[in-house]
């Protein structure tokens, strides 16, 4: 794929600079940036307070080529907070995927907001990247890029842009704390590795049977491909034994912290109940009556306690069956809505 650096001019307003995860190109895009993605573009927006998101699928170019990017629209209503104008204003993200292989990813994205005084005089266009971090270093560096782009004269210009810069930056401040909340899946951890292992073992033996089946004929046999994959499953596994070893070790100093901590818990409460028994022996009614009120505040909080638990239980189990009825709604917006223009208007 065509890197857009060598056509287009960088932006130069910074987001984001080069933010690292604990994640690798593939996993981020999985999770961010395909349609069905568990932490969405989309729904960070919403997550954020923006209004009636609705997102169209990533859509492919009508002639195949590795070097145009897909494309999609992000339509959705934005909370103004401006004299003269609406409270609110219908706005419409164009988005463009340029992939670089499992190595990086560009997104860029035209934002157009409608419905505002001098809305038109101005697009905001803006680029996220996600780079391979280099070196042994582990996962994926993210940097974001913006500019404010004039397309008419206004007198206005300077409050347009301190304005719209304060709120690019704060919404991408909010999207770096909402992905460097994400981590790699641990649980697959196990089957990547034996994924990796198999995928090393096939190339060696399919370079073993070349091999053999051209030694002494004096052909020459196209190793570089094989050699490549081997090159990258030994890559992959020696990054996964890293992160295990280290996880491993991680969780073995926190067993051990933990079993130190119940230790001192539990000797801590035997000398308390010790203490409170020779008080109650050696003391006057005043003293039981003050231990059986201290108690008796203790047993209602620990009753409150309860009451708040069952209450967030609930809230977050109501949570989610209101975001499954979100997502059913979009579903069928989107297929009452088809025909969408998803055109972009970055130049």
């Amino acid at each position: 794929a065509a890197d857009p650096r060598k056509k287009k001019d960088k932006f130069p307003e910074v987001a984001i600079e080069r933010l690292a995860l604990p994640l690798s190109v593939e996993e981020f895009t999985n999770y961010v940036i395909e349609d069905d993605a568990a932490h969405s573009i989309g729904k960070f927006m919403r997550d954020i307070g923006e209004l009636e998101v609705n997102t169209t699928p990533w859509k492919q170019p009508q002639t195949p080529d590795a070097s145009k990017p897909t494309t999609r629209t992000i339509h959705y209503t934005h909370p103004v907070n401006a004299p003269m104008a609406p409270p609110r204003a219908k706005a419409r993200k164009h988005q463009s995927l340029h992939k670089f292989g499992n190595v990086g990813l560009c997104v860029e994205t035209c934002t157009v907001v409608e419905e505002v005084p001098m809305a038109d005089c101005f697009v905001v266009n803006d680029r996220l990247w996600v780079r391979e971090a280099e070196g042994e270093n582990e996962g994926c560096v993210v940097s974001v890029t913006f500019q404010i782009k004039f397309v008419k004269g206004t007198m206005f210009r300077r409050i347009i842009e301190t304005q719209t810069r304060k709120e690019y930056v704060s919404y991408y401040d909010q999207f770096a704390s909402m992905i460097r909340s994400l981590k790699s899946p641990s649980a697959s951890e196990e089957g990547a590795l034996v994924e990796v292992a198999m995928e090393l073992e096939e190339a060696t033996l399919e370079l073993e049977e070349r091999i053999s089946v051209t030694e002494g004929k004096g052909v020459e046999v196209p190793l570089s491909a094989l050699l490549n994959r081997i090159s990258k499953s030994s890559r992959r596994l020696s990054i996964a034994a890293k992160t295990q070893s280290r996880r491993a070790m991680d969780a073995e100093v926190s067993e051990e912290r933990s079993g130190t901590d119940k230790q001192r818990v539990l000797a801590f409460a035997r000398d308390r109940t010790a203490h409170i028994k020779k008080q109650l022996s050696e003391s006057d009614g005043r003293f039981v009556l003050a231990c059986g009120v201290i108690f008796f505040m203790v047993l209602l909080n620990m009753m409150a306690l309860k009451q708040m638990m069952m209450m967030n239980r609930f809230l977050h189990d109501l949570d989610t069956r209101l975001g499954k009825m979100n997502e059913i709604n979009e579903g069928l917006w989107l297929k009452l809505a088809g025909g969408n223009d998803d055109g972009s208007c970055l130049t």
